[in-house]
């Protein structure tokens, strides 16, 4: 007979860190702001998957180009019902990779995060800075 000594999860779940911005929950202001920090890629999807909804665009492209993490709703970590979350993840850890580390620099992730606030001001967005940590399913 096994015995496990330790943790032991028998579902997947996340801590993480995320760093950013909470809005308004609004699909609009993801695909706006998306659209002024790849402006040629935008125009890329659009053309390419016109049946696409402005969500599906803004998200592919964040998962394909950017290092901007999106909480807006309970599955990936964030309980509102009227508000997201845009930001950059400073840390993520799962049963599986407990020791995996990462390292910013405070410039880097000032960097990151007046990118992304420079853009949502561009789209006269009201925005309040956050940090928010919590646990997700993954």
């Amino acid at each position: 007979m096994k015995i496990r000594k330790g943790f032991v999860s028998n579902s997947s779940s996340c801590s993480f860190v995320v760093a950013g911005y909470e809005v308004k929950k609004d699909d609009n202001i993801l695909f706006d702001m998306v659209s002024k920090m790849y402006p040629k890629e935008t125009e890329e999807y659009i053309k390419k998957y016109p049946d696409w909804s402005k969500y599906e665009i803004a998200t592919s492209i964040i998962d394909m180009y950017g290092n901007i993490e999106v909480l807006n709703d309970i599955e990936v970590g964030y309980n509102s019902d009227t508000h997201m979350v845009i930001g950059i993840s400073l840390a993520e850890g799962d049963d599986c990779n407990m020791f995996d580390n990462n390292e910013y620099s405070f410039n880097d992730i000032a960097k990151l995060i007046k990118d992304i606030g420079e853009s949502l001001k561009k789209c006269g967005v009201d925005r309040k800075k956050v940090i928010v940590t919590g646990v997700r399913m993954c």
